[in-house]
């Protein structure tokens, strides 16, 4: 008798619509075009969370957005119908749940960024050309509160660079 080649090897049927993870795709399109859906402010206070029983669930960082995008619900599926047509068989209402706790790594995140971005410009202090300039800068601001004056001193320093 013959058996299919299948049997044997215990293969799994790759779903193309799925990523490794098992996620459907459509849902990481949802989220990675979340802001452009619901808008730059709406996004930084909600997030799509999962699909579940023809049920998608948002999280937002108030209870406030909550109440208010549940008066929006219809035009919110209708929008997110329209901008990814492969999720209109996957859910027809909408869920919001509050929860800090989702946002908050998300905050520390930006903030690890902005950090990043800031960088403090520092001189050499032995270099004879600035050395001239500090003396210069401190002759200008000799009668300046110290709490500002090595920022003022910065500040000009960069300005004569330039």
């Amino acid at each position: 008798m013959l058996k299919k080649i299948g049997q044997f090897l215990n293969k799994k049927e790759y779903n193309y619509n799925q990523s490794k993870r098992g996620i459907p795709l459509s849902f990481i399109e949802l989220i990675k075009d979340w802001p452009q859906i619901v808008g730059k402010n709406l996004s930084e206070v909600t997030l799509p969370q999962r699909i579940s029983r023809n049920t998608l669930y948002i999280v937002v960082n108030h209870s406030l957005y909550a109440e208010h995008l549940r008066l929006m619900e219809q035009e919110l599926i209708h929008k997110i119908h329209q901008f990814s047509p492969a999720l209109r068989r996957d859910f027809h209402k909408l869920k919001f749940f509050f929860s800090e706790e989702a946002f908050k790594e998300q905050a520390q995140y930006k903030n690890e960024q902005k950090s990043k971005d800031f960088k403090k410009i520092s001189f050499n202090k032995f270099d004879p050309e600035v050395k001239k300039k500090l003396e210069k800068a401190e002759i200008v601001f000799k009668d300046c509160d110290p709490e500002i004056k090595d920022s003022l001193i910065s500040i000009y320093i960069q300005s004569l660079d330039k």
